[in-house]
Parts: C-alpha cells; sequence; structure tokens
C-alpha cells in the first residue's frame, strides 16, 4: 500500500553532538586512479567510517580485480571505534595534516602515484583528490620530494593497517555509509532526525546510512531512502526519490517539527518469492543472498536472480522493470549474468 504519513513529534532537551564526534569522521582511499575521457577510471578503493545501519565502525575494500569472483568485489568488516580511531591516528601522526592538499575536484595527480585520500577527523578535513581524466585542472600546489614519500608513507600505512583486519565478503548494500556533516548545526539536525526515523515502525525498513540533506532557510531537511529501494544512479536522480522518508528539523531550535514518509513496500508475491528463492538456493553465495533479500540487483547475477530480487517483470525479452517510474533494463553480457550495476552514492547535499 502505497500512502504518506504526518508525525507530529515533541521536542527534546537536549541539543546533540558536534562533528567532533567519531561517527561522522571517515577516511576514503583510492588507488590506481587513472584518467577517463571526462572523469577517472578507479581501481581498487578503501572507506572507513561509522554505518548508521549497523551502529559500529566498518572498512569496506572494493577490488576490481575480483569483479568476475563468485564473491564479487566488496569485502567488509565492523572494526569498532578502538580500531577505527588507531588507523586514523596513524594517519595524523605521520604528518598528513602538513602535507599540502589538492582539493579541487578536476585537480591533477599532485603527488604522483595514482592515488586519492580524503579525510575527515573532528574538525580537520584533508584531501588529495587525484581526480585526473582529460578534465584536469592545472596543479594548485607542488610538493616537494619529501613530502610526496611522506604521502606514500601514509597511503601504506592505511593499506598494511587494513591488510591486518579479518574482512568478509560484502556486496553494494555496505559501501554507502559516510556522511558528511556541513557543519556543527547540521550534525546535531541529523542526529535528531535520525532519532526520529530510529523509532518503530520506521527503524526496519529505513536506510539510515542513505541519507539527501535539503537546506532550506529555517529548517533542514533529511530524505531518508527505504531500504528495500535501490536508488540507480545512472537512471534516476537522488533529488527526486518519491518512496523515501523526510524529516524536517528547525534550524535554530534544533527540534524535529516532521516526518513525511511515502512508503514503498513490497508486494506479498514479491516477498513470497524471495523466500521461495533463497530457500531453494541455499549454496547460494552470501552476497547475491543478501542483495536479494532486500530487493537489490547486483553485478554478476543471473536473470533468475534478477527477478527474485525485484518480482515479476514488465517483460522479459529483454528483461524490463520500471523502477522509479522509468523504464529500467538490468544489462547482461554474454554469460548471462547483469555485467553492471553502480551501487549508490552515500547521499546528495542540496
Amino acid at each position: 500500500m502505497l500512502a504518506t504519513c504526518l508525525l507530529l513529534l515533541a521536542p527534546s532537551c537536549q541539543a546533540g553532538t558536534t562533528p567532533d564526534d567519531p561517527r561522522f569522521s571517515s577516511l576514503v582511499l583510492t588507488k590506481g586512479i587513472r584518467g577517463g575521457i571526462t572523469t577517472p577510471i578507479v581501481g581498487h578503493r578503501v572507506e572507513l567510517g561509522y554505518d548508521w545501519n549497523a551502529s559500529d565502525y566498518r572498512v569496506t575494500v572494493y577490488d576490481p580485480s575480483l569483479r568476475d569472483t563468485a564473491e564479487g568485489p566488496y569485502s567488509t568488516a565492523l572494526i569498532g571505534l578502538r580500531e577505527f580511531e588507531n588507523i586514523l591516528r596513524g594517519v595524523r601522526e605521520r604528518g598528513l595534516e602538513f602535507l599540502p592538499p589538492q582539493l579541487d575536484p578536476n585537480g591533477p595527480d599532485t603527488y604522483g602515484i595514482n592515488t586519492g585520500l580524503e579525510l575527515q577527523d573532528g574538525q580537520m578535513s584533508w584531501a588529495n583528490r587525484a581526480s585526473g581524466g582529460c578534465t584536469s585542472n592545472p596543479a594548485e600546489v607542488q610538493p616537494t620530494e619529501g613530502e610526496r614519500q611522506a604521502f606514500a608513507g601514509i597511503v601504506n600505512g592505511v593499506l598494511d593497517a587494513v591488510a591486518e583486519i579479518a574482512l568478509a565478503p560484502g556486496c553494494e548494500l555496505e559501501t554507502a555509509f559516510l556522511f558528511r556533516p556541513a557543519n556543527n548545526g547540521e550534525a546535531r539536525a541529523f542526529l535528531r532526525a535520525l532519532a526520529a526515523v530510529s523509532r518503530e515502525p520506521l527503524a526496519a525498513p529505513i536506510d539510515r546510512s542513505r541519507v539527501d540533506v535539503l537546506t532550506h532557510g529555517s529548517y533542514y531537511e533529511f530524505r531518508f531512502a527505504w531500504r528495500s529501494l535501490q536508488d540507480l544512479d545512472f537512471a534516476y536522480s537522488h533529488m527526486r526519490r518519491k518512496e523515501s522518508c523526510d524529516v524536517f528539523v528547525e534550524r535554530e531550535t534544533l527540534n524535529v517539527a516532521s516526518v513525511r514518509c511515502t512508503p514503498f513496500e513490497p508486494s506479498a508475491k514479491t516477498l513470497a518469492g524471495r523466500r521461495a528463492f533463497l530457500e531453494s538456493h541455499p549454496d547460494l553465495p552470501s552476497r547475491f543472498a543478501h542483495l536479494i533479500a532486500t530487493g537489490w540487483v547486483g553485478k554478476g547475477m543471473t536473470a533468475e536472480m534478477v527477478m527474485a530480487a525485484w518480482g515479476a517483470p514488465r517483460s522479459t525479452d529483454p528483461l524490463s522493470y520500471e523502477r522509479h517510474g522509468k523504464s529500467v533494463n538490468p544489462p547482461f553480457d554474454r554469460a548471462g549474468l547483469v555485467a553492471w550495476f553502480r551501487a549508490p552514492s552515500a547521499g546528495v547535499r542540496k
């Protein structure tokens, strides 16, 4: 059933916290960046940050060399606060904040090792975006040889630390967890919004890691996605998401003014089909089982898996669905497997 609900919530007494809260800290390291036609082609990627759905700190590694394996290119682990802080502390102790940053999103590979690094740690924000591509702008900074070596040492330190973590196969559902507030007020407002959607009956179906932020004159709007609704960022804009849960927080008082939800509920037939498929395929790789149970499609799936995840298609030749009001045809390779599907980003700000 598709309906719209409006919940009026009483104001809280506490103002919340600030980005000094380690849950707002994150580190993203991308190796193997090389110039594409208009945008860079990215290789190995490491993300560390707080997973709002799991209520714990997570590391996720994307290794493109594993894209064609049964388990897929994602591996992940929950690491806890202590290990997360140890990795970030190691980066800072090696002097990252004293190295010249490259903040231009279209800038060149300043440090010359095809590697980008972005760190948000409390009040410290540092980035070497190393975008590459044919649209690169001239370099803003020229690091010394010593600074280049220091940056390479920091990169190797992060990779060495992650290599010691026992990772397990993951999937696209565990990649979009990085939320970066623009300021202290937005951070406190986000925590208020998060508390609102963490109450029953919204707690289970809401994806607390996928949130778009819209700023208005007197309030923030946090637009949370439903866990079972897969955003297809190549086919549809995040900001136009219709099936969502919007939380409105007053900018001055940080009171939650309202929660407006337009639910996305798979049909009983679709849910029953997912359960039946998973029960009849007990040896299915965990990545595919996780995606199907949630209602997502990922690279390497068969047409049968896609139909288990998304339900009955609009047509089968080619396999076609209507998603977000648009026609979507999952692309298959010659082996009959889904060729690619982009994971959604952590959210956008407008």
